[in-house]
């Protein structure tokens, strides 16, 4: 689905608000008529259509803003984007500048060459907009799962880089999901102790 009148690319979660909001209004506007004693005005059947299959879609546990809405919802969704930038950052590229400065402090390379290199490699390993969105969209919880999902992703990353990134998209978009398996295991760890005492 297109929503035209948004000025940046949605994400699935923001799709999905956009649907449930504009079958709420469609609601209120069709109860203000019958209050009104009038019929409720009639609308095209495909754009109808197009948001009930959306929000069939969107509303399936494939989605990991649906077990996690902690990451997704409202203002939750910008402050999550924002968290995954400083962790990539943290786990990505802040290596990256501490071995350039290894590097210098080695005499292997100039601060110029560390410079210029660093830069380069920077820019590769920076994520672009639309794969920010697919990793924001799917929070892929294995390498396998994220790679497809970056382009010329074996000239970009190591692996031990792209085992980062999945930690990364873990703790801020699987954040519920991972409180949930920790207070499970608390719970299992709580038994045990019990059984011992």
């Amino acid at each position: 689905m297109k929503v035209l009148d948004m000025n940046h690319q949605m994400s699935n979660a923001e799709v999905l608000h956009f649907v449930k909001k504009k079958r709420q209004q469609h609601d209120q506007e069709d109860s203000e008529a019958r209050a009104q004693g009038a019929t409720p005005a009639p609308r095209p059947e495909n754009f109808l259509n197009a948001l009930e299959k959306h929000e069939r879609h969107l509303t399936s546990d494939a989605y990991p803003y649906v077990k996690n809405p902690s990451a997704y919802e409202g203002k939750n969704q910008d402050a999550s984007q924002a968290k995954f930038g400083d962790a990539h950052m943290e786990k990505v590229q802040a290596p990256l500048f501490e071995s350039y400065k290894e590097k210098i402090r080695q005499k292997l390379l100039t601060v110029k060459e560390a410079q210029d290199k660093l830069g380069a490699d920077q820019d590769k390993k920076e994520l672009t907009e639309t794969e920010l969105l697919m990793i924001h969209n799917h929070a892929p919880t294995c390498v396998e799962m994220l790679q497809p999902m970056i382009e010329e992703v074996d000239d970009r990353f190591t692996a031990e880089e792209l085992e980062a990134i999945v930690e990364c998209i873990k703790e801020v978009y699987r954040v519920d999901e991972l409180k949930a398996v920790r207070e499970e295991s608390d719970d299992v760890q709580d038994d045990k102790i019990a059984k011992i005492e």
